[in-house]
């Protein structure tokens, strides 16, 4: 699922543990979402400074990315595994017994059969709107 306002794009997994994978894409135009995409929405994010930070909501910066240049780009941002990763997830979380050795359940995320991944497929499209110095007095 993701969600936005503009300046900041949310991609929530089904799942708080396992890592996920999220690639961002710069194209003339984006291309066609593909057919092995599970979901997929349309986006658009500006930035002012022409760079994109990838953050996790309770844990801060995952990391960055530099953009071509500044301004709006709009594409689509499309998913597989993301339904995939929580089954085993909670199939995982079903498996744990008060006997359940340290460190299994750690080595279990890290050992997930598939891979979440999340896909920006974006597009220069313009300048980013000026900001009025005098909105932030």
């Amino acid at each position: 699922m993701v969600a936005g306002d503009g300046y900041h794009l949310y991609l929530r997994s089904l799942q708080p543990d396992i890592d996920v994978e999220v690639t961002i894409r710069i194209w003339d135009t984006p291309p066609s979402v593909p057919a092995e995409a599970e979901g997929h929405v349309d986006i658009s994010i500006e930035s002012e400074t022409g760079i994109l930070v990838v953050n996790q909501l309770a844990l801060g910066p995952a990391g960055d990315m530099t953009l071509p240049r500044p301004g709006v780009y709009e594409g689509h941002a499309w998913w597989v595994n993301r339904q995939a990763a929580a089954d085993y997830y909670d199939s995982t979380l079903d498996q744990l017994t008060s006997e359940t050795p340290d460190g299994w359940l750690i080595e279990a995320w890290d050992n997930c059969p598939v891979t979440e991944r999340y896909v920006l497929d974006l597009a220069y499209i313009r300048e980013p709107e000026p900001v009025d110095d005098e909105d932030w007095a």
